[in-house]
C-alpha cells in the first residue's frame, strides 16, 4: 500500500508539472507575441492649386431648372496629384465631380469631393487630380421663370476662390429666338450638330470674392427667329377692324339712304292730289278752255309715276 501510495504520487507529482509546462509556454508566448501599436500617420495631401476657370451657363428648354457646369484648368507644368476647388454658383447643387479626360464623357473620372465656405459667401468644391489637369463639376437647380413661350434665367457666380481667369459661356437650346443675355455676348455664337448655340461673355479676371450676375432670356417659339419675315399681327388686326368698321359704316349708310327715299315716294303719295276726270276735261275741251301746254291732260307721266310707285 505504501508503495502504491508513494507511486501513487510520484505519478501525481509527475502529472502536475506535466500540466503545468504548456500553461507556462503558452503565458510565454502571449507576452512575447502582444505588439505594440504606434499611431500610423495620416497621408500628406496633395498640393493645392490654380487655375482658369470656365463656367458653362445651360439653360433647359422645358422651363423648369439651369445647369451650370465649371471647370478649372491648371498648368500642363503642374505635377500631379494635385488639389483643385471650384467655386459653386449661388443656388446650385454639385450633381458630379471629377477629371476629364477628353473625347467620350464615359471616360471620364468620378471623384469625391469635399463643399466648404468661401470668400463672398460662396461656396467651393475641393477634390483631387490625379490623371488629368482638367476638373469639372456639374451642377443644377437654379430655377427659370417662364411667361407664356419667353423664359428667363439668372444666375450668380460667386468667385468663392482665386484663379488665374474665370470665363463664362451660355449654351441655349436649339430653335430658340429672340436671344438676350447679360453681359453681352462677344462676336458671333457658334452651333453644333444638335442645333444649340454657344455664345462666349467677355472673359473676367473676377477678384476674390467678387460676384458676376448673367441673365438669360429667350422665346421657344421659333417664329420669332426672323421678325423681320414674319407678320406684324397687331397690324393685320388693325387693318382688319378699320375693314370691318368701314363696312358696317357702309351698310349702314345704305340701309339709311334706302329708308329715306322710301319716305320721300310715300309723302309725294300722300301730296298728289288726283286729277281731273277725263269727262270734265272732254267738257272743257269742247268748251273751247284754254288747255295748259305744261301739263297736258293726257301726259302718262303722272300715271306711270303712280304705278311705279304702287308696285314698289
Amino acid at each position: 500500500m505504501r508503495l502504491s501510495r508513494d507511486f501513487s504520487l510520484v505519478t501525481l507529482a509527475c502529472a502536475l508539472a506535466l500540466a503545468m509546462v504548456p500553461a507556462v509556454a503558452l503565458g510565454a508566448t502571449k507576452t512575447a507575441a502582444a505588439p505594440t501599436l504606434s499611431k500610423a500617420a495620416s497621408p500628406t495631401p496633395a498640393p493645392l492649386v490654380e487655375g482658369a476657370i470656365d463656367a458653362q451657363i445651360w439653360p433647359a428648354a422645358d422651363a423648369q431648372l439651369t445647369a451650370v457646369i465649371v471647370d478649372v484648368s491648371v498648368d500642363p507644368k503642374i505635377k500631379l496629384p494635385a488639389r483643385v476647388r471650384i467655386p459653386v454658383p449661388n443656388g446650385a447643387v454639385v450633381q458630379w465631380a471629377g477629371e476629364i479626360l477628353g473625347g467620350s464623357a464615359s471616360a471620364d473620372i468620378q471623384r469625391d469631393f469635399t463643399l466648404h465656405p468661401g470668400a463672398g459667401g460662396g461656396q467651393y468644391a475641393e477634390f483631387t487630380l490625379s490623371v488629368s489637369r482638367r476638373g469639372q463639376i456639374d451642377t443644377s437647380g437654379i430655377p427659370m421663370t417662364a411667361r407664356g413661350t419667353v423664359l428667363s434665367t439668372q444666375v450668380d457666380f460667386v468667385q468663392s476662390v482665386s484663379s488665374t481667369s474665370t470665363i463664362f459661356t451660355v449654351r441655349m437650346p436649339a430653335g430658340v429666338s429672340q436671344v438676350k443675355i447679360e453681359p453681352s455676348p462677344v462676336g458671333a455664337p457658334e452651333t453644333n450638330s444638335a442645333g444649340e448655340s454657344l455664345y462666349p461673355l467677355p472673359t473676367k479676371n473676377l477678384a476674390t470674392g467678387a460676384k458676376q450676375t448673367v441673365k438669360v432670356s429667350y422665346n421657344t417659339s421659333p417664329t420669332g427667329a426672323t421678325p423681320s419675315a414674319g407678320i406684324n399681327l397687331t397690324a393685320v388686326y388693325v387693318v382688319l377692324g378699320v375693314l370691318l368698321v368701314g363696312a358696317i359704316s357702309f351698310a349702314a349708310y345704305l340701309l339709311a339712304r334706302q329708308g329715306s327715299v322710301g319716305d320721300d315716294d310715300a309723302t309725294e303719295l300722300e301730296d298728289e292730289e288726283p286729277g281731273p276726270s277725263a269727262p270734265e276735261d272732254v267738257a272743257d275741251a269742247d268748251a273751247g278752255s284754254p288747255s295748259d301746254d305744261s301739263e297736258p291732260a293726257d301726259d302718262p307721266f303722272d300715271l306711270d309715276e303712280t304705278d311705279w310707285f304702287g308696285k314698289d
